[in-house]
C-alpha cells in the first residue's frame, strides 16, 4: 500500500529545522503556484508523484516545464527578479524532500540580481550600535556578527558545544558547514568576541544547547535578531533612509566590502564568510 504524500509534512519538517522566514518563503511559493495552477498542494504533489514514477522521459520533465512557465508569470505580474526565484523554491523544495527533485530546469529561475534595499551600516555606526546595548547577548549580535559574516540562518543555530576552545591567543578559528551552500566558512572570532562570550556563557541555562536560545529548547528567531538590531541602531540614532531596510545581512555585506577596501583577494573573503566559490573552467 501506498503511503499518502502530504504537503504538511513538508512544511512541519522546515517548520522545526530551518528559520521561521524560510517556512513563510516556502509556503508562500507554493500557495501561490497552487493559485496559479489551479489545484491544491496535495493534488499537484500526487501528480509530481505519478509522473515520476511513469517511465516516460517528458511527462517526469513536466513540472520543470510548468515552473518555469510559472516564473515567467511571476515576472510579467510585477514581482522582482530576487521574488520570483524564492517564490519557484518552495515547490522545488518540496519535490526534493520527498526524493522526486526537478533537475531540468531553466538557470533563469535561479538568477538572482543585487539588492539595492539593505542598509549597510559604516563600521563607526556599527561601534555606536554596540555601545549602547544594554545586554550581553545584544552586543554579541553586533561584535560576533561583524566577526563571521554569516548568514542569519546559520548564526542563530550555532550551539554552545560548536565553539572553539577561548583559551587560546586570538583571533580563534571557528568553522562551520554552512546551510545554504554546504561549504565550510573559516571563520574568526576577534578578542572582543571572545572576551563577551566569556562573559556570556555561564549566564546560560545547560537545558538548552544552543548559544542563543529561545524560550523554549529551540534557537532564537532570525527576526528577533533583526529587530534587536533595529532597536539598537533607532537607540544609537541612524538615520535608516525610508526606502532601506537593516538586517542581520548587513554583516555579511560590511565584512565583504571591507575585505575588497583591504584588497583581500575575492576568493580569500568567499571562504572567510562561507560563499561557494565558481569552479574554473
Amino acid at each position: 500500500m501506498t503511503t499518502k504524500l502530504k504537503v504538511e509534512d513538508f512544511l512541519s519538517f522546515i517548520k522545526e529545522s530551518r528559520s521561521k522566514a524560510t517556512y513563510k518563503e516556502y509556503k508562500a511559493g507554493i500557495t501561490k503556484f497552487s493559485e496559479y495552477f489551479g489545484k491544491t498542494p496535495n493534488e499537484i504533489l500526487e501528480m509530481r508523484r505519478q509522473d515520476w514514477i511513469s517511465g516516460d522521459l517528458h511527462q517526469k520533465r513536466r513540472f520543470g516545464r510548468e515552473i518555469e512557465k510559472f516564473h515567467k508569470w511571476l515576472l510579467d505580474q510585477g514581482y522582482a527578479i530576487n521574488s520570483a526565484r524564492t517564490l519557484c523554491l518552495g515547490l522545488r523544495q518540496l519535490f526534493r524532500y520527498f526524493e522526486m527533485p526537478m533537475t531540468y530546469v531553466s538557470k533563469e529561475i535561479s538568477r538572482t540580481v543585487p539588492t539595492t534595499k539593505d542598509y549597510i551600516p559604516t563600521i563607526a555606526q556599527l561601534r555606536k550600535m554596540f555601545t549602547v546595548a544594554d545586554t550581553l547577548r545584544d552586543k554579541l549580535f553586533v561584535s560576533m556578527g561583524k566577526d563571521l559574516g554569516w548568514r542569519v540562518g546559520d548564526f542563530v543555530k550555532i550551539r554552545k558545544d560548536m565553539l572553539p576552545s577561548l583559551d587560546q591567543d586570538t583571533p580563534i578559528r571557528f568553522e562551520l558547514i554552512t546551510e545554504k551552500e554546504d561549504v565550510i566558512a573559516k571563520s574568526f572570532l576577534s578578542n572582543e568576541t571572545v572576551e563577551l562570550l566569556k562573559q556570556y556563557l555561564p549566564t546560560l541555562s545547560s537545558k538548552n544547547p544552543y548559544l542563543f536560545p529561545s524560550n523554549r529548547e529551540k534557537w532564537i528567531d532570525s527576526e528577533t535578531v533583526n529587530r534587536t538590531l533595529r532597536k539598537l541602531a533607532k537607540k544609537a540614532k541612524i538615520h535608516i533612509p525610508k526606502h532601506k531596510r537593516l538586517r542581520f545581512h548587513a554583516f555579511r555585506k560590511r565584512f565583504l566590502t571591507e575585505c575588497a577596501n583591504l584588497h583581500i583577494d575575492v576568493n580569500t573573503a568567499k571562504i572567510l564568510v562561507g560563499k561557494t566559490l565558481k569552479k574554473a573552467c
